[in-house]
């Protein structure tokens, strides 16, 4: 069963805090989000369940995200962090679609990692796709491995 993968990077956050993880959306990037969002709202419909790391921009990112996706179930995982592994992300939704596989899922997580897990899922180049702030891309997964997955689009905020 193939699975439609969603992957944003969190909208613009504040240049500064004590922790990074505690670095919050900017006004700038709570419109980012809502507008990345209302726009492909039609094609995000499907997702079942939002995968969200666990700092705070991310948080307040997912926040908005579930406001229009109100039948989606949000969960955290700390895999997915800005400083993340690409392969134990893969892997971690591999082992999970055995057990529960999902038709839809969302993931919003941060740079370098979302750019990462594209270009590994999709076989492409480092840096062959920019993910700027707010960015969404559509993925069709075959399997959750390397290679195995075809970049359906790819939207940006600006």
């Amino acid at each position: 069963m193939s699975t439609e993968l969603f992957i944003m990077r969190h909208g613009h956050a504040q240049s500064f805090s004590v922790r990074d993880e505690l670095r919050e959306l900017s006004d700038q990037g709570v419109q980012e989000v809502e507008l990345a969002v209302t726009r492909q709202l039609d094609a995000l419909q499907s997702v079942e369940k939002i995968i969200v790391s666990p700092f705070r921009r991310a948080q307040q990112s997912a926040d908005i995200v579930c406001k229009h996706l109100t039948k989606a179930k949000r969960e955290n995982l700390d895999l997915i962090v800005p400083s993340g592994s690409p392969e134990k992300v893969i892997d971690y939704f591999y082992r999970r679609a055995q057990d529960e596989p999902l038709s839809s899922v969302m993931i919003v997580s941060h740079l370098p990692l979302v750019g990462l897990v594209l270009e590994t899922l999709c076989d492409t180049e480092p840096g062959f796709y920019c993910m700027g702030t707010a960015s969404l891309a559509a993925i069709d997964v075959d399997e959750f491995a390397p290679a195995c997955a075809q970049l359906r689009w790819l939207k940006h905020t600006h």
